[in-house]
């Protein structure tokens, strides 16, 4: 029960009086200062990653860790732009420094109480979009080819850069997206649960006592389509996803109304 007890604890216009005046942006012309601007885009995005990664690793509760990691993964949109190969491998060295306090992925459970596990939590969490240029579909489009390489059927010339990078990360990928499945449902369950009945999980993830309102419904019905996103890819690929039973268990006995009802029977008996 002890690791049960932490795992839940979530333009350019001013109007003087009548008068308007526009300001006019200068757009670069020549290849050197559209250069300077991507170099200062980049720049601007690293420190944004930088600072909230080193946030996120400081923080206390899984709420704030969270907030940080999804700012963190938000400042790749640049990255992903002009060296999604470099975005890819910053992505997965830091998800690698927070493994390197688990003997292997196995040990890395929706249960964990280590700071480094809810470091990985919000990390799969905040993989978010359905944008061709989003860190969640780069490492969809790599996992989909994992198989066929695997099997012959193609082979590393027929792989991006980004996707062979990936695919150096496959395991570490895997965890990340069946992470998402599990803290996905953790957070719809304590939004949904009396808290009193779920203590084993109120000490990462804190639920919402009483009603809830329409912008926390449609919150809650976020996580659990983000959790049966990351289940459905999973399976479509061939990848094992399972649901930890301390999710599971309660979150079928849960009675929801009908705004939650059609979601939350999809992600557990589809």
């Amino acid at each position: 029960m002890k690791n049960f007890n932490l795992l839940v604890a979530i333009g350019l216009i001013s109007i003087s009086g009548c008068n308007k005046e526009t300001e006019v942006v200068q757009v670069p012309t020549t290849t050197s200062e559209r250069l300077d601007q991507n170099n200062s885009r980049s720049e601007a995005s690293r420190e944004s990653r930088t600072k909230n990664l080193e946030r996120m690793n400081e923080a206390n509760t899984f709420a704030q860790k969270l907030t940080y990691a999804q700012a963190y993964t938000d400042a790749f949109d640049h990255q992903l732009l002009v060296n999604k190969k470099n975005a890819v491998t910053e992505y997965f060295r830091n998800v690698g420094e927070n493994l390197k306090a688990f003997k292997d992925l196995d040990d890395v459970k929706a249960t964990s109480e280590k700071t480094e596990a809810l470091n990985l939590f919000a990390l799969a969490v905040s993989l978010k979009g359905n944008k061709s240029s989003s860190m969640l579909s780069l490492i969809h489009d790599a996992l989909k080819k994992a198989e066929p390489l695997a099997k012959g059927l193609i082979g590393l010339a027929d792989l991006t850069d980004y996707e062979e990078e990936v695919l150096i990360y496959q395991e570490e990928a895997k965890l990340m997206l069946n992470l998402r499945y599990n803290i996905n449902a953790a957070m719809a369950l304590v939004s949904l649960s009396d808290e009193k009945k779920l203590r084993h999980l109120s000490s990462i993830f804190k639920g919402k006592k009483g009603s809830l309102n329409t912008v926390q419904q449609q919150r809650v019905n976020s996580y659990l389509l983000d959790s049966i996103s990351a289940r459905d890819f999973m399976r479509s690929a061939g990848i094992q996803a399972k649901l930890d039973k301390s999710i599971r268990k309660p979150l079928s006995k849960i009675k929801v109304d009908e705004t939650f009802k059609q979601n939350m029977q999809t992600l557990l008996f589809n």
